[in-house]
């Protein structure tokens, strides 16, 4: 991750504008110059995973020639997503450093997750299910907090979050349709047992 050294090096040696800062606005909407450059050089490699679909065989010389194209368009893709969460960091403050750099670390225990998923499913689930599904958990956790956060925010609350924000906050996200409806199980289901 020597990129990432480079990035952080970067982020610590300059001045870091905050907001109320007047260049802070104009630093975060600059950034967009410089992704657009990086879309426009992935464009001019001449990459194009659908024009390869309706093509059949190829040549030794046309393949070598299509993985080179697809790895500098990873490259590509890369550096962008690196440059992105540079951006995103640099306009964030202390506070918000700090829970996302907290957010970025943290996990759920895959044999937790393996234990409820599979009682949930009925059968063992494989490595990719369980990442799936705590990537998906994990990210709505993510999504509550920020609403909690919000509401503490709102009812001029300050310290730890509590249940009754969460609770609220759940609330909101489940009035706002980005909670699904799911119907409350029987004890006699599969998956409510006590074993």
């Amino acid at each position: 991750a020597p990129e990432m050294e480079h990035l952080s090096d970067e982020r610590s040696s300059s001045k870091v504008s905050r907001p109320g800062d007047d260049t802070w606005l104009s630093e975060c909407l600059g950034w967009q110059d410089k992704l657009d450059g990086l879309d426009q050089d992935q464009e001019e490699d001449g990459y194009d995973p659908e024009a390869r679909a309706g093509e059949s065989a190829e040549t030794d010389q046309e393949r070598t020639n299509r993985l080179q194209a697809e790895g500098k368009a990873a490259e590509r893709e890369a550096e962008r997503t690196r440059t992105l969460n540079w951006m995103i960091l640099k306009c964030m403050n202390e506070t918000q450093q700090a829970r996302y750099e907290v957010y970025r670390r943290s996990a759920f225990k895959k044999a937790g997750m393996r234990k409820v998923i599979s009682k949930i499913a009925g059968q063992q689930v494989g490595d990719n299910v369980v990442t799936a599904v705590s990537g998906l958990t994990k990210v709505f956790v993510g999504e509550l907090v920020e609403e909690a956060q919000q509401i503490m925010s709102e009812w001029n609350h300050s310290g730890a979050t509590t249940p009754k924000h969460i609770r609220e906050a759940f609330r909101r996200l489940k009035n706002r349709g980005k909670i699904p409806h799911v119907p409350r199980l029987r004890s006699g289901s599969s998956f409510c047992t006590n074993k």
